[in-house]
């Protein structure tokens, strides 16, 4: 999936990013994981849902703290990137834990956050991480930050400068937005089908 950084001109980009959205119903609370992919301009070239992932109780006990990672990487990350068609250069993804999904996929994995803002209890401890700022070169967004873990390290140092030419398009963190709208009405739809 992923082309050599230097072949790459900014136009030719693709971007997948990866979310999850939570709902709660009268059977309990429901999960489901959006893949988009984009061009450096914004423009949505893919879009994928899982269906809803419900734990019950006994695989809440049975997998304890494990659930969360379990749930984002087996049942969302790796079904949702293994379907989709469409190739893409970086995979973003606003929920630490998504980055595990890296150790069995050659294409580059970001968390991004906006600048100033601390994210905590999610994924690998602060100390393994590796981060770099992205500044808008056009002024239109603010800034944000896109960190990968130590082990993943060059995720970073290759793909600043993609980002960065990217960031002068589109607001970097806007597609999760999209994600989150698209799996409510996904979600919503579903809902009614099933009634």
């Amino acid at each position: 999936m992923e082309k050599d950084s230097e072949d790459r001109t900014p136009k030719d980009v693709r971007i997948a990013y990866l979310s999850k959205a939570e709902f709660d119903s009268d059977e309990g609370k429901s999960y489901r994981g959006g893949a988009l992919v984009v061009d450096a301009h914004g423009t949505p070239l893919e879009f994928r849902c899982t269906s809803p992932i419900r734990p019950n109780a006994v695989q809440r006990t049975l997998y304890g703290s494990s659930l969360d990672p379990f749930m984002l990487v087996q049942l969302m990350a790796k079904p949702l990137l293994a379907s989709l068609r469409e190739e893409f250069h970086v995979l973003l993804v606003d929920d630490r834990w998504f980055l595990n999904v890296r150790d069995e996929n050659d294409t580059p994995a970001l968390f991004v956050r906006r600048h100033g803002t601390d994210v905590t209890g999610e994924g690998s401890g602060d100390q393994d991480k590796r981060s770099a700022l992205i500044d808008s070169p056009s002024g239109r967004f603010a800034p944000v930050v896109a960190e990968t873990f130590h082990k993943n390290r060059e995720d970073t140092n290759s793909l600043s400068s993609v980002l960065q030419d990217a960031s002068a398009h589109i607001d970097l963190l806007e597609p999760f937005q999209r994600i989150q709208r698209a799996l409510e009405k996904v979600h919503e739809e579903k809902a009614v089908d099933q009634r």
